[in-house]
């Protein structure tokens, strides 16, 4: 800061010649510095209470992008299969029917009985429900896919089938009743070592150590725990270091060194606030009781789903 009089300043004692006390003008440049120490930790404690939540968050993220993938693998392949499910839905009823007009047929050459018919006509009425629920399946697979990529949902879709995968091929080569079966079934065999190799032990241990959900949780266990310390900091003490300095360009009677340096220190103590540092440090306790049991809820899930 500057400042510049019109005049100087003049002082007569006795009648003595006047003494010019104070420049025309005075100028000041000013420096300060101040730092508090660490001394009970509050600065690191936020810190790593900070590096710790944005590690929950990454955790959280990993989680969220897992569960979307399974959602989006679990719609597609439920519309896939409401999709077959139409068909075969579809063949049973074509299937129901002939057999309907074979009842009727035979019953009209008075070879087949009346009871016939009624049964095959209930096979058609069923095979006709089951085709539209299969049929009702189907869009609202359809509806949950679109609604997945952000589509209208009355907009069609047609998956396609995963690779190796053969529908509506016949088993028989044939669609005449007895006719020879062409295809020799090979029912699906899982080797024994593979059976002997399942550990549940170790997969706990597996999905404990990896599954995302599970490292956010104790993350935040470790976070809240952080909380305790800092909501102590109302009643630990402050200790304020502070350096000045002034540098007078221009000398008087107000300023007759050029340089002034000040160097301070401030302890505080807190006695008392009211129990609010005490209300805090509860509330941060029963934060971290509430991270620890939803930790160990999520370990339960994670176990039930292993």
């Amino acid at each position: 800061q500057a400042t510049r009089f019109d005049r100087a300043t003049l002082i007569s004692l006795g009648g003595a010649p006047p003494i010019e006390v104070l420049g025309s003008h005075t100028e000041e440049l000013s420096i300060n510095l101040a730092d508090r120490l660490d001394i009970t930790g509050q600065t690191k404690a936020a810190v790593e209470q900070a590096n710790m939540q944005t590690m929950a968050d990454q955790y959280q993220y990993d989680y969220l992008r897992n569960q979307r993938g399974l959602q989006g693998t679990t719609i597609y392949y439920n519309l896939l299969r409401a999709q077959h499910q139409v068909a075969v839905a579809q063949s049973s009823l074509d299937t129901a029917k002939r057999q309907l007009t074979d009842a009727q047929n035979l019953n009209a050459a008075q070879v087949g009985q009346k009871i016939d018919v009624y049964r095959a006509a209930t096979q058609v009425a069923n095979a006709q429900q089951q085709l539209t629920a299969a049929q009702n399946n189907v869009a609202i697979a359809r509806e949950s896919f679109n609604d997945l990529v952000g589509r209208p949902l009355t907009d069609s879709v047609q998956v396609t089938d995963v690779p190796g995968v053969n529908v509506g091929v016949d088993v028989t080569g044939a669609s005449a009743v007895g006719a020879p079966t062409t295809l020799t079934p090979s029912p699906f065999t899982v080797a024994p070592s593979e059976i002997s190799a399942i550990n549940i032990d170790q997969s706990l241990k597996t999905a404990y150590a990896q599954r995302p959900e599970i490292l956010m949780d104790q993350v935040n266990v470790k976070v809240a725990q952080s909380g305790i310390k800092l909501a102590h900091a109302g009643l630990e003490p402050t200790l304020d270091l502070n350096a000045s300095g002034d540098y007078y360009p221009t000398t008087s009677f107000q300023a007759p060194r050029k340089r002034v340096g000040l160097i301070s220190a401030n302890l505080n103590i807190p006695l008392y606030d009211g129990g609010a540092t005490r209300d805090k440090v509860q509330e941060s306790k029963l934060r971290t009781q509430n991270a620890q049991s939803t930790l160990d809820s999520a370990k339960e899930d994670v176990a039930l789903q292993v």
